[in-house]
């Protein structure tokens, strides 16, 4: 087969599998999969999977996320994000929309 049809088998699969209500991120993955495995061969596609599960799980961006909420969590269970709240209320709480300031700040 040639590359073109592969492609259009591909872009059909895809199209039938988000019309099952499968997620779009696996449709996308195992389409690709499929087509790079029928293209090239198969032990370079699972070469290339394995390849992007490390790189996208060990970026800088996805590896924030987990630190960010993990520090809202310290923040919460030390008391500590109730104590700033309530430090900023009392410096800005007198002004008019004080309250909504010391929310967001």
């Amino acid at each position: 087969m040639s590359p073109i049809v592969i492609g259009l088998i591909g872009i059909f699969l895809l199209l039938i599998l988000l019309a099952l209500r499968m997620q779009i991120g696996f449709c996308m993955a195992l389409v690709g999969f499929l087509g790079f495995g029928i293209l090239c061969s198969f032990k370079s596609s699972f070469s290339v999977l394995g390849m992007e599960f490390y790189k996208t799980a060990s970026s800088y961006s996805l590896t924030v996320i987990p630190l960010f909420i993990l520090m809202g969590q310290f923040a919460n269970y030390s008391g500590m994000g109730f104590e700033i709240y309530q430090t900023v209320y009392r410096w800005i709480g007198f002004l008019p929309g004080g309250l909504s300031m010391a929310t967001i700040g």
